[in-house]
């Protein structure tokens, strides 16, 4: 049971386009991770998409995607002298630690950069300005999940068949990306 996780950040991604920005910068994780690898690939087709040009500069990389490597990260945004005007984590964790940095310098969120994450933990909704973010339903999933290993104990079957369910996402758009 999955979400598909290149379409959950083409759609992030294509929201910044759409409220105006064009210098987009990624947090993500190193290359090993399947999740980066492909949230990096929805980042990267929207950019292409739009015909908007990719500046590795603010393509980051790390290991930890934790809170405190995202305000490390945002720190090293804001002392490029061309910044970016929009900042995709692909957590709400390194997402919160950007807003966080963000906030300590006084940057106008989401006027100056935007910042949108991916999960829809419950601290998005607590840090201000409330993070936008996609929502990865974690409770359908389990649920979902759930209901047909259910199946596969009630109703064994002689040859095993695995399947992949695709649980749908959704953009939750909140201050620190809504440009009014």
């Amino acid at each position: 049971v999955v979400i598909n996780e290149e379409e959950a950040a083409f759609t992030a991604v294509e929201h910044l386009i759409n409220t105006g920005k064009r210098r987009i910068a990624i947090i993500k994780e190193t290359e090993q991770s399947f999740n980066s690898k492909t949230r990096y690939e929805g980042y990267l087709r929207a950019h292409k998409e739009y015909d908007i040009p990719v500046d590795e500069k603010i393509v980051l990389s790390t290991v930890d995607i934790s809170m405190s490597k995202g305000r490390m990260m945002a720190n090293v945004l804001l002392s490029l002298k061309e910044r970016p005007d929009a900042i995709f984590a692909i957590t709400d964790s390194a997402a919160i630690g950007v807003i966080k940095a963000l906030n300590r310098f006084n940057v106008d969120i989401p006027k100056e950069i935007a910042v949108v994450g991916f999960s829809n933990s419950v601290s998005s909704t607590i840090i201000s300005p409330a993070l936008s973010t996609v929502d990865q339903p974690g409770n359908k999933i389990g649920r979902t999940a759930v209901k047909y290993l259910v199946e596969e104990v009630e109703q064994p079957k002689e040859d095993l068949i695995t399947k992949t369910i695709e649980v749908k996402t959704n953009l939750i758009v909140r201050d620190s990306s809504y440009k009014a």
